[in-house]
């Protein structure tokens, strides 16, 4: 089949967070021809283009605009965009207007809930929303520890998200997600034209080397521009960290991931805090780990860390957030430890680097639990199947269709040339 492909951000690198974009489209191409119209932001370079090449017949890139200046500044362009829509989204629908125009296409996949408004006013095939998470409830959880204008402008978000997501719950033929929990935040017990498709592991990559944990170490990783793990960096470095370091001096805590917050840096200026910003390949610091901390306090979808962490065999610890996201298909719970409070991580972390100090064996439970339920192979040829079925779907409503009217034209036409009945 033809299909167009439309992302909110570039499949690479992978490092980028739109990973799940690059294994679906890796798995379709076997199968389609593949159109890909993407937003990129900053990062993006020409060989990410060329890369994906062999995947895709076309590829056209649309330049994020980059958000700057003074305060007020921002507020005239945000309040430009929500009034006439972003300026890269206003180019991907008309390039993808000129696209329909010219060639017939099977089907066309939208990724991202503001890709969605690309494909307004547009006579466009058979619609499958990559939902993926459900931003509105992650801007809810947001906005519980926000104050003032921050919160303003995080419901105000969250209004317009919530809109756009009821909008792709009518419109589209069918919505896939990557976790039940945040379907259930979209369409509540309705689960008709849905499916949940989780993230995958490259468990080749995500290998361990060494056959035994770090000691005294604790690990988060993520990118730190993204406010969940903003806010969990935070908290795990301000109001966790200093309790574990009372029972264990000797702790370090390293905090792996670029764009990390001048404040954040600033509280790595302790001796036993690390964070390292951007870095190459995060697999080193999980192999130093003891205990992979990620205290969540918000969030939405399937934290990629976790299911690194648990493929290298790191034992975790998260919040009920976090765990939410990596349960099985059919409800199963993840190998990982909870905690809600400061002092409940604290406690756990420092169990937990005691038991590493006289037992440091990898956690092996937590890479077969990924095995099992986290494969990019076993989500993408779902994507296919659901994919065909839609397309099938739709052209058997089409051909019902057109059946009828030739019905209900034939009937007609039988009427009229029916003599008129002699009352003689």
């Amino acid at each position: 089949m033809d299909i167009v492909y439309l992302t909110n951000g570039f499949p690479l690198p992978l490092t980028s967070g739109y990973l799940r974009h690059y294994f679906f489209i890796k798995e379709l191409a076997q199968r389609h021809r593949i159109t890909l119209l993407s937003i990129v932001h900053a990062g993006f370079r020409p060989e990410h283009s060329r890369a994906m090449e062999p995947l895709t017949e076309k590829i056209m890139p649309f330049v994020a605009r980059r958000r700057g200046g003074s305060i007020l500044r921002k507020s005239v362009d945000r309040a430009v965009a929500l009034a006439f829509g972003e300026p890269e989204i206003r180019q991907m629908r008309s390039a993808l207007r000129q696209l329909l125009e010219t060639r017939r296409f099977d089907a066309l996949i939208v990724s991202g809930k503001p890709t969605f408004d690309a494909l307004d006013g547009l006579d466009v095939p058979p619609v499958i929303a990559d939902v993926c998470d459900a931003t509105s409830m992650r801007l809810r959880g947001e906005m519980a520890l926000a104050r003032g204008a921050r919160r303003v402008i995080l419901s105000l978000n969250q209004k317009r998200v919530g809109q756009l997501e009821r909008r792709m719950v009518r419109k589209c033929e069918h919505l896939v997600f990557a976790a039940a929990r945040d379907r259930e935040a979209v369409v509540g017990a309705e689960t008709a034209r849905t499916t949940v498709l989780p993230n995958g592991v490259d468990l080749e990559f995500w290998s361990r080397r060494t056959r035994q944990l770090g000691r005294d170490t604790i690990v988060l990783t993520g990118a730190m521009n993204y406010p969940p793990n903003a806010d969990a960096a935070w908290h795990l470095a301000t109001d966790i960290f200093p309790i574990v370091l009372k029972a264990v001096p000797g702790a370090q805590l390293l905090i792996v991931g670029h764009s990390p917050t001048t404040a954040l840096m600033h509280a790595a200026r302790h001796g036993s805090i690390t964070v390292t910003g951007f870095v190459d390949d995060v697999r080193p610091y999980l192999e130093r780990a003891t205990l992979f901390v990620a205290p969540l306090r918000f969030g939405a979808g399937i934290q990629n860390k976790l299911l690194e962490a648990l493929a290298m065999e790191v034992p975790v610890l998260t919040s009920a957030v976090g765990e939410g996201g990596l349960r099985g298909s059919l409800g199963e719970c993840p190998p990982v430890q909870t905690a809600a409070t400061a002092q409940q991580y604290a406690d756990i972390i420092i169990e937990q680097l005691a038991r590493g100090a006289q037992d440091p064996t990898p956690a092996a439970e937590g890479r077969s639990y990924v095995e099992r339920h986290f494969s990019w192979t076993r989500s993408g040829g779902q994507l296919n199947e659901l994919l065909e079925a839609t397309v099938r779907g739709r052209r058997c409503d089409r051909g019902a269709a057109i059946e009828a009217r030739l019905r209900t034209t034939s009937q007609s036409e039988e009427c009229h040339e029916k003599p008129a009945p002699d009352h003689t």
